[in-house]
């Protein structure tokens, strides 16, 4: 029996009709459920699970704001992480095809925003217009890529670059936690940072200690097992927390490293919280913000498409 010829399937370039099919169609399937989006709200199992949620991005957020914090001289700070977390999720919820996706602040978003700062600012290049023309020209690559249908190209790729990815999250997560424990070590002293230890493998072991006792184990009837599972992780972040440790006389005595809480609702940059503007870029900057070095827009807008290509290139893997 002669081998059949083995021809590729082309149906994938059906997405390819015309621009923006790919995101009329999200529209057209996402439409129907628009209303049981807000109307499930009330539903018992999204109360738990929107709580988890919030406690599981709103911990990663603060940890590498505080990473941004130490490595941008300031410029960056829990206020602009939440916020920004805040809008972004909001819109993605609404607009998206995805609206599950959990967005937010992450080790590559933390780790690329001070690279950035690092690369230009021997350049005497201004830090935020340079962010803000790398943004704008990411957001332009993003709708080009998205009304020319470029997702359908996804069906020819394997999934391995998606779980290099994740893998590489994983481990940012772990080594920037691993680098907060190490400084209360080095900016402290030592007793500070072995009782940060000590909270840090608390909380674990009481996060993952709930979730196995409700999930595996038989004890207690099949309710309080399953209130372990919902709320055991936001249980452990409200009692294991170093407020409630201060009713220890151990903990009280210990010089630990507060938490830089900027103004509320100002920018986290000192600089900048008296300008009732300041919470919007002067992307085209002026003579004020080239701190005393001639530094063109035109030079600003071309050497932003560098960074501007890997950024793109990380959240279209």
């Amino acid at each position: 029996m002669p081998a059949r010829n083995w021809v590729p399937s082309l149906s994938w370039l059906r997405s390819f009709k015309y621009v923006g099919y790919g995101v009329l169609n999200d529209v057209r399937t996402r439409l129907p459920y628009y209303k049981s989006d807000f109307t499930d709200a009330w539903n018992y199992r999204v109360v738990p699970s929107t709580t988890y949620i919030f406690f599981t991005n709103l911990l990663p957020a603060i940890a590498f704001a505080q990473d941004m914090f130490d490595k941008t001289e300031n410029s960056y700070g829990v206020n602009e992480v939440l916020m920004s977390s805040a809008f972004a999720g909001v819109a993605f919820g609404l607009f998206s095809g995805q609206p599950l996706c959990i967005v937010g602040v992450t080790g590559p978003i933390s780790i690329f925003s001070y690279t950035v700062y690092e690369l230009i600012g021997p350049r005497g290049t201004p830090y935020f217009p340079f962010m803000c023309w790398i943004y704008l020209w990411s957001m332009i690559f993003h709708f080009i890529l998205a009304f020319t249908n470029s997702v359908s190209f996804l069906k020819i790729i394997s999934s391995y670059s998606c779980d290099v990815f994740g893998f590489f999250i994983c481990v940012v997560y772990i080594q920037k936690a691993i680098q907060l424990l190490n400084g209360q070590f080095h900016h402290v002293d030592l007793a500070s940072g072995y009782a940060s230890v000590m909270i840090a493998l608390l909380m674990v072991a009481c996060g993952v200690g709930s979730h196995i006792f409700g999930s595996q184990l038989h004890y207690f009837n099949p309710v309080v097992r399953k209130i372990f599972v919902d709320y055991g992780v936001p249980a452990s972040v409200i009692l294991i927390s170093p407020d409630l440790f201060t009713l220890v006389d151990f903990w009280r005595k210990q010089n630990s490293q507060d938490y830089p809480l900027p103004k509320s609702f100002a920018p986290t940059l000192s600089g900048r919280k008296q300008d009732p503007t300041a919470w919007f870029i002067h992307f085209w900057p002026s003579e004020k913000y080239q701190r005393g070095r001639c530094v063109s827009c035109c030079s600003i807008c071309y050497f932003a498409h560098v960074s501007l290509l890997a950024l793109t290139t990380m959240f279209r893997h």
